[in-house]
């Protein structure tokens, strides 16, 4: 993993819906970026075991 992602910043938390798309998760905090990743993970297991397409908005600050 690069030196300059080990933090991220995300915009906001939730899910929004989109036309074509059931989903969209958003993750929301300035944590350690395996903690986000980890977050994301469960998001995406709980959708994807629901039967819905997802999308997820991420944002990287370097």
């Amino acid at each position: 993993m690069k030196e300059g992602l080990k933090k991220a910043k995300f915009v906001e938390t939730g899910y929004r819906e989109i036309p074509g798309v059931n989903m969209v998760g958003f993750l929301n905090g300035d944590r350690e970026l395996p903690a986000l990743l980890s977050e994301y993970r469960q998001i995406y297991d709980k959708i994807v075991s629901e039967k819905f397409t997802v999308v997820f908005a991420v944002g990287i600050e370097r």
